[in-house]
């Protein structure tokens, strides 16, 4: 194979999958194949340049777009394009932007110290001193991405013979490949402890540890308590520490957004929303912690989708009102518009909605297919029932959450949205569609990745990391699977409109 810019060339290639084609590249199977390959997501839409290929029941020539997940090469060499804007995931999805409290004081120690949060999309990791001087951050996307686009697809790749020691190598082997490259910008040999971050069944793949207590009810981990271990598969760390979570489904993730943020410390009602493939909702109320945590699936981190792009110059950031059907829209840097970016998608759900351009369900009222920003960058309709399904999933979750302790979105103070998708979100746009309700009482501010932040400060601190294992051992998780009213409150959730009060 030999690329070109955006440009893929195949020669020898007749009666091959080009999928398995591009699957020769770990990196290109990871940014192309998000759904891994099962043609869910459209990341890996390519134009024909030259050749043949035979996909879902025709056969495509030059000028033709198709799936690469489900074409199969019928000459010996075949060349194609990936149109701009549909590159699939890249690093720059993952956030590795963090604040550390002002205040905050760490223990001495000799040498560096690195972080990782390992996310079920994206990969993020930062090195530092005891003076919590951040040396070098590095993201990349999560290799496992190819195997499964969520967890769950992910815990069912994990089972399979073979399985879990595909995962955790892929996903060892990246870490292991951002400490080096952070080690050597950084001058130094190896980090004196690596302390690692992530929901449960990250945690399980990358220790190499039996899954099948996340497979089934009632849902087991060993990750309850932080796990300190010898470094291992040549990640250059002499030791490397699992900070401890909350339950099954709500990870060590969201205990270190929680450290973050000072949730756990917080005097007023207090929740943190982290915004990823799985959504994780940690609630302070009357002195009390509780969580949940919902599948809302790789929408809020790219997803695949076909105009995606990080926050980046030229991604479209912001959406408005223009006249009648057609909308006007701001880029990052005032460039010329390259995609869409996280911030963007929402905008559009609230503003097509006030504009009649898209129904409460996400059709498009005109009957057709997409929104076209410019002839190369659009939204289409599957997309926006994507973002839906997402939506859908943290409202859910948060109203179950409310009405089984007794709360209402007004009792709160402080809210804090961690994860790559809250940066820039414009909240009340988020409330328009219903992603949020209207928490008339509190300060919401977005708070990047608080999951790696608050790594960083376990790891400089063995009294936060005491804590913090304090603060998850003493949480309740409501499993929102055993509530009744939740499979209710997710049908009501799968349409765009604001909601007058949780409780």
């Amino acid at each position: 194979m030999t690329t070109e810019s955006s440009v893929y060339e195949f020669s020898r290639c007749r009666g091959k999958s080009v999928k398995e084609l591009l699957s020769e590249d770990e990196v290109l199977a990871g940014r192309f194949f998000v759904c891994g390959g099962a043609g869910l997501c459209g990341a890996c839409k390519a134009e024909i340049i030259s050749g043949e290929v035979y996909s879902e029941g025709r056969v495509y020539s030059k000028g033709t777009v198709v799936r690469m997940c489900r074409s199969e090469a019928l000459s010996d060499r075949l060349r194609i394009m990936v149109p701009p804007g549909n590159s699939g995931l890249d690093s720059g999805f993952a956030e590795a932007d963090f604040n550390i409290p002002s205040d905050f004081a760490g223990e001495a120690f000799e040498g560096v110290r690195a972080a990782v949060d390992i996310g079920t999309t994206t990969l993020a990791l930062a090195l530092f001193d005891a003076s919590a001087n951040i040396l070098c951050r590095q993201t990349a996307v999560n290799p496992q991405c190819k195997y499964g686009a969520d967890v769950v697809s992910r815990i069912a790749f994990a089972m399979s013979p073979g399985g879990l020691n595909i995962l955790r190598k892929c996903v060892a082997d990246s870490i292991g490949n951002m400490l080096f490259a952070a080690l050597q910008k950084a001058g130094a040999d190896s980090a004196q402890t690596l302390y690692v971050s992530g929901n449960c069944a990250m945690l399980h793949i990358f220790f190499e540890r039996d899954i099948s207590g996340l497979a089934s009810f009632p849902f087991r981990t060993d990750f309850l308590r932080s796990l300190n271990c010898a470094s291992f598969m040549g990640i250059k760390a002499e030791r490397i520490v699992s900070l401890p979570s909350m339950g099954a489904f709500v990870g060590a993730d969201a205990v270190a957004a929680c450290v973050n943020v000072g949730l756990f410390s917080a005097r007023e009602n207090s929740v943190m929303i982290d915004l990823g493939t799985n959504a994780e909702i940690v609630v302070k109320y009357k002195g009390k912690i509780f969580s949940c945590s919902a599948p809302a699936g790789p929408a809020f981190e790219g997803g695949g989708f076909e105009s995606s792009v990080k926050a980046q110059n030229g991604a479209i950031c912001s959406v408005y009102q223009g006249e009648g059907a057609h909308l006007k829209y701001a880029t990052i840097g005032g460039f010329p518009p390259c995609g869409i970016c996280a911030s963007g998608y929402i905008d559009f759900l609230a503003v097509a909605r006030d504009a009649g351009i898209i129904s409460a369900f996400g059709a498009f009222e005109n009957g057709g297919k997409c929104y076209n920003f410019t002839d190369s960058v659009r939204i289409c309709r599957a997309e926006i029932s994507e973002l839906i399904k997402a939506k859908a999933a943290v409202q859910s979750a948060l109203k179950t959450i409310f009405s089984e302790i007794g709360a209402a979105d007004f009792d709160f103070f402080h809210v804090y949205i961690a994860g790559g998708f809250g940066k820039g979100m414009n909240f009340s746009n988020a409330i328009k569609i219903g992603l949020l309700p209207p928490f008339r009482n509190a300060l919401v501010e977005s708070v990047g990745n608080a999951a790696l932040g608050g790594a960083v400060m376990c790891a400089l601190s063995g009294k936060i990391h005491d804590f913090a294992a304090e603060c998850a051992a003493k949480a309740e998780v409501v499993e929102l699977n055993m509530c009744p009213s939740f499979q209710d409150n997710f049908i009501d959730a799968m349409s765009l409109g604001e909601v007058d009060a949780m409780q």
